[in-house]
């Protein structure tokens, strides 16, 4: 493969994750025929783990634009946590994922205040469980958004927005039962070695 064909693919490939992310790949491998499988996706790889070059960070910046000129306002029970736009770093590389990925997190807290309704149907005025079905479906769902959001924070956020993020996260689990706190403070500690930020242990909460 001449140097003219690789820099073609290389830029193929970056256009397709910006825009795709990284799946279907038949989208570019078509193009590249006479490029060896091999080849193809040791290059693949590498243009995924590099950071993404210039050109690719203001196409991600054209798309956010593009994007936000219609979106809906932040709801104002997460709007603290989260910032304006998505990192056109991590969009350069996901492409929709990534917006998918960021709408997700703008709905934690809708989300998880339905999750609280159903815990308060569950129940009778006076803190009586009186449906244990929902009251246990509450519980799993309130989990999944959790689990869910630290799984996304760590890949769209700064430091800086990483530890509001926690705070909220703890601030929620911190009414819940201690198998739960557990599990969810130990995905924490486990992001915590990656982005650099505090987390407090079980016995501060």
């Amino acid at each position: 493969m001449d140097k003219k064909q690789r820099a073609a693919l290389i830029a193929a490939i970056e256009k397709h994750l910006g825009k795709h992310g990284p799946k279907d790949w038949a989208k570019v491998r078509d193009r590249f025929p006479g490029v060896p499988e091999s080849t193809f996706w040791r290059i693949a790889k590498q243009v995924k783990e590099a950071p993404a070059s210039p050109e690719a960070l203001t196409n991600a910046r054209k798309r956010i634009s593009a994007r936000n000129r219609g979106d809906k306002a932040v709801p104002p029970v997460v709007s603290p946590a989260l910032p304006a736009v998505p990192n056109p770093a991590i969009v350069a590389k996901e492409g929709d994922e990534a917006f998918r990925g960021f709408d997700y997190l703008k709905e934690v807290g809708t989300l998880y205040e339905d999750a609280k309704l159903l815990r308060e149907f569950s129940m009778t005025t006076d803190g009586k469980i009186r449906i244990p079905a929902y009251f246990e479906k509450s519980i799993a769902r309130r989990e999944n958004i959790l689990d869910a959001a630290v799984s996304l924070m760590e890949r769209f956020h700064s430091i800086e927005t990483s530890e509001k993020v926690i705070s909220i996260i703890i601030e929620e689990i911190s009414a819940a039962d201690k198998d739960t706190q557990i599990r969810i403070m130990k995905r924490l500690y486990a992001v915590q070695k990656n982005i650099g930020v505090y987390v407090p242990s079980l016995s501060e909460f």
